[in-house]
Parts: structure tokens; sequence; C-alpha cells
């Protein structure tokens, strides 16, 4: 239900607020970045994992793949998505016609990752992050409140729209891949296992075969949480897009129709996430 709250958080710029259901808010897009950070912390963790699943030659481990590239990636990739989730939670805090509580300095993590020689989305989703906290930053500076979310929802829609996009791409797609590679590595793996201790000793097939069942649940998991990050991406998007559109000329009620498409997206999605990164 993370994104359930937010329609009556969003909504209150046109009528009451309700100041339990702003909190609810707040509180659920902390847990969502929890689950957002345990999976951008497995981009290394599917790395080791099929490094440590390629075959053995001549005694050696082939096929092995630098893994500590992630070491930089994955805190590039979570700082961005926590000015997302700041954004939201500044929302929120706007709603409740408090100050939105993010003023303190923006760093440069564009320039950080234009230096870093990474890919294109990772690059997009940097500066849309930088841009979004500045926006942040500066309706904190001035003072925003309640009559000013249309106007923070507004000028911050196009770095909301890259933002999403950007890390939909990293993580539904470029993550995907790697748990698919992942997948490949495992099966090889465990088929090999099961074909050297074929005739030998059935228990010890029986106790290969679960460990393999386990551990391709567990994957599979990672596989439906790299989906359903997508479409809460793509959820965040739409639901912001929608509510830039209508600016002030819609009632709460109404608001809530309109988006409601993209909340019930969110919650299922969320909760996805939650089953693989707990």
């Amino acid at each position: 239900m993370f994104f359930g709250a937010i329609a009556i958080a969003l909504s209150s710029f046109v009528g009451c607020t309700d100041l339990g259901e702003v909190a609810k808010f707040s509180a659920l897009a902390d847990s969502a970045s929890t689950s957002l950070t345990g999976l951008v912390s497995d981009f290394k963790g599917t790395c080791l994992r099929s490094n440590a699943l390629a075959p053995v030659r001549n005694g050696v481990r082939i096929d092995q793949r630098d893994c500590s590239i992630y070491d930089k990636l994955t805190p590039e990739i979570q700082a961005d998505q926590k000015v997302l989730t700041d954004y939201l939670k500044a929302l929120g805090q706007l709603a409740a016609d408090n100050d939105p509580g993010y003023s303190k300095p923006v760093t440069a993590l564009g320039g950080q990752f234009k230096t870093a020689g990474l890919n294109a989305d990772q690059v997009a989703a940097a500066g849309a992050a930088s841009s979004l906290a500045v926006k942040i930053s500066d309706a904190a500076l001035a003072g925003y409140r309640r009559k000013k979310i249309s106007k923070l929802v507004s000028d911050s829609n196009n770095d909301v729209k890259i933002l999403t996009q950007a890390l939909s791409n990293i993580v539904s797609t470029d993550y995907a891949i790697m748990l698919s590679n992942e997948e490949e590595g495992l099966q090889d793996y465990y088929n090999t296992a099961i074909k050297n201790d074929a005739g030998k000793d059935p228990l010890s097939v029986i106790l290969i075969q679960k460990q393999f069942d386990d551990e391709s649940a567990n994957l599979q998991k990672r596989l439906d949480a790299a989906k359903a990050y997508g479409v809460l991406m793509k959820s965040i998007a739409d639901a912001n897009q929608k509510i830039a559109d209508q600016k002030d000329a819609i009632s709460s009620k109404d608001l809530v129709k309109l988006i409601g498409p993209q909340l019930a997206d969110i919650a299922q999605s969320t909760n996805d996430l939650r089953q693989a990164f707990k």
C-alpha cells in the first residue's frame, strides 16, 4: 500500500487534509525506500552468484565478471531513488501544510555519473535526480506550503518522468538480464550436479534438486521484483503527470478516481518488491 495514501496526501491540495493519512504516507514511503534499496544492492549480488555458478576448467572457475563496478554504481542509483522518495514525502508534507523538509545541500550527482563512464540511463537518472533534488530543496527554502503543491508537481514533472524511466530501464531491463544470466547458470550448475550424482546416491540427488528448487524460487522472486519495479516507476510517472495536467481544477474525490489505476498498480508492485527484498 505504498502509494495508497498518496491519493489523499496529494488530493489535499484542493481539499481538506487528513493528517493521519499524510503521516501514513510518509511512513509508507520510507518502507518502500527500504525495498528499493535492497533491490539495487542485489546488482552486485547477482554478479557474485553468477560467478560462483560458472563452470570450472582445469581447476579454475571461468567466465568471471568484475563485480567491483557495482560498489560505485549501487550507491549512485540508491541516491537517485532516495531523491524520488524524498519528492513523494515532500508532497505529503506540503499536503499537511508543513515544511517539505528537504533543505540539505544538493550534490552534483549528474557530474559524478558523467565522469564514471556509465551508460546513458545511469547518466539520465543522475541528471534528473540532481535537478529534482534542487527543486525540492528550493521548495523548502522558499517556504512552500499547501497552495504551492501544484507548482512543485508541475515544475518537477519532467524530472520525475526522466528519472522514473531511466531507473526503470536500469532495473527492469539491465538487472533483469543479469538475473536471466544467473538463472541460466543456475540451471547448468545443478543439471551437472544431478547428472554427476545420478545412479550413485538417490538421497543426494533429492537434496540437490531441493536446493535447486529453493534457489530457483528465490531467483524468480527477484525477476518478479524487477518487473514490478518497472510497473512502479511507470505508475508514479503516470500519476504525477495526471496531477500536473489537472493543476488545481479537480476535486479531491475526482483526483482519487483519476489516478486510481496507478494506485492499484503501485500497491501490487510494491508488495511484489517486498516479497523479494524483505
